[in-house]
Parts: C-alpha cells; sequence; structure tokens
C-alpha cells in the first residue's frame, strides 16, 4: 500500500505527530497536544487536505513537501472493536472545535 504525505519541510523526516500536536487548536482529527500523522491513499487527497485549511492561499506554500511511504504486511495494524470507537466518532464535522 502507498500513503502519501504532504508537510512543512520541519516535519518531513519525523513519525512522530508532533506537528499536529502541536497545533494551537488541533488539527482535524485530534487534539492539542495528542500526536498525529495524516496521511492519504493519493496524492490528489493530500493536496486536498492541505488547501482545505488554507484560507486564502494564492500559492501553495514553498515549505510543503510530499513524502510516499511504502508500507507492507500487517506488523503494526491493529484493529479496534465497535465498542471501542469514541461516542460521536461519526457525527458531522471535526470531533475537536
Amino acid at each position: 500500500m502507498k500513503l502519501y504525505r504532504i508537510t512543512g519541510a520541519e516535519h518531513a523526516g519525523k513519525l512522530d505527530g508532533m506537528g499536529a500536536a502541536g497545533k494551537k487548536q488541533g488539527a482535524r482529527w485530534n487534539a492539542t497536544g495528542v500526536p498525529m500523522i495524516y496521511s492519504s491513499e493519493s496524492r490528489a487527497l493530500a493536496f486536498a487536505e492541505v488547501v482545505a485549511h488554507f484560507k486564502e492561499m494564492r500559492r501553495f506554500p514553498v515549505n510543503h513537501v510530499l513524502i510516499t511511504y511504502d508500507i507492507t504486511g500487517t506488523t503494526g495494524i491493529r484493529r479496534l472493536s465497535q465498542r471501542a470507537w469514541p461516542t460521536g466518532w461519526n457525527a458531522p464535522g471535526p470531533p475537536y472545535p
């Protein structure tokens, strides 16, 4: 499986999730202080997710880079039972204000 990630160059070599955790108001799927690595199954979706957060962007930020990950095997994949899903996980809008 291929995953694509667009991020600021300062976070490109890191897989610690601290870029999203450090945002003042959190990110789409994580609260402030909660590490998260955002990736997509296509370059186009990765791009769409980034540009959706720039209100009046006229140019794509020059400090952002596209990273491709090749994921093989099933090591590290964890499947949660439906009982473990948080209440309201499928409510409209992002889970954090």
